[in-house]
């Protein structure tokens, strides 16, 4: 397709990772995020003319965000559109991301052969201004990245108190972001070691949570301070729990070692729909049916696959 038709009708490109245990999971997030759904290949493409590109520096799943400048074939395809483009950029770098099945014989060329085609300065160290050839199965994307992942939830892996069975921070990450964005207040109220306080927290969220287990409770506070993150930890049964706040994460109990208690759960869930207008439930099996018939409007079912377990997440309207 000319370059011309590709500039006028696609604006910005999101790339999701691939991780295959959370390929749902990043495909969710990035809609919640972006507003963009990605295809099989991680890409999500927004058309909206003079759409402004999304922030996804706080995302889990989400590496970058590309503003597209040239759509090609080929890499000979893209070398030809590249003069026509008349860039210029001071400080800039060009890098090269492959995607595609096939080893590229020259990465270090194709960035060389596309730098001479921008004018400006370069800076490789510290670039104010970044372009990007992103080559996939299906061709060619070109370029400037606006956003990039800044893997904020890698830090978090460290902290001081955790439990086997406890959400991976970059998990739940993602969970947040499916439900809450900054400025909201969310309710943990089965918070455990306060792995979805510090997410949140992390992201400018007004982070609440409670546990009924004291030890969980202080590994909460203790996490938080850890890196210091602000929220309100109490100990108090989450059937018992009262507030509104604009979204609910509950990750029941659940795990090898952990009983689970079905009627303690609906108590729980009974409480939590009248908490806040939308709830994440995270469980060991699907509660889709239970949850409809207690009031819940299910919008989403996504499964995490991990090593001993199968996490099913129910994202639901109350409202």
């Amino acid at each position: 397709m000319p370059h011309q038709s590709w500039s006028n009708t696609i604006t910005y490109l999101y790339l999701t990772a691939r991780t295959p245990a959370a390929l749902e999971l990043a495909a969710a997030e990035c809609v919640a995020v972006t507003g963009c759904r990605p295809d099989g290949v991680g890409i999500a493409l927004e058309y909206a003319a003079g759409a402004l590109p999304v922030d996804i520096s706080r995302t889990a799943y989400t590496i970058l965000c590309l503003r597209v400048l040239a759509r090609a074939a080929s890499l000979p395809d893209l070398y030809q559109q590249l003069p026509l483009l008349h860039l210029s950029a001071e400080q800039f770098r060009v890098s090269i991301l492959n995607k595609s099945p096939v080893k590229l014989a020259d990465p270090c060329h194709i960035m060389q052969e596309v730098g001479e085609h921008i004018g400006g300065s370069v800076n490789l160290r510290a670039p104010q201004c970044e372009f990007m050839v992103l080559v996939t199965a299906d061709g060619i994307w070109f370029g400037e990245v606006c956003f990039s992942n800044q893997q904020c939830w890698k830090p978090h892996e460290e902290k001081l108190h955790m439990y086997s069975s406890a959400l991976q921070p970059r998990i739940a990450r993602a969970l947040v972001n499916l439900v809450a964005r900054p400025g909201d207040r969310l309710l943990d109220p089965c918070c455990g070691c306060g792995t979805v306080l510090i997410e949140a927290a992390s992201m400018g969220i007004s982070a609440a949570g409670s546990d009924q287990n004291y030890k969980l409770v202080q590994a909460s506070i203790k996490n938080l301070r850890q890196f210091h993150y602000q929220a309100d930890v109490q100990q108090l049964d989450a059937c018992e729990r009262q507030g509104q706040f604009d979204a609910v994460i509950i990750d029941l109990p659940y795990g090898q070692n952990c009983r689970h208690d079905a009627a303690v759960s609906q108590r729980i869930l009974a409480n939590m729909l009248r908490r806040a207008p939308r709830v994440l439930v995270v469980a060991h099996a699907d509660l889709s049916q239970e949850m409809s018939a207690m009031g819940y409007r299910i919008a989403q079912r996504i499964a995490i696959a991990e090593q001993y377990l199968t996490r099913y997440v129910h994202v639901a309207g109350t409202r």
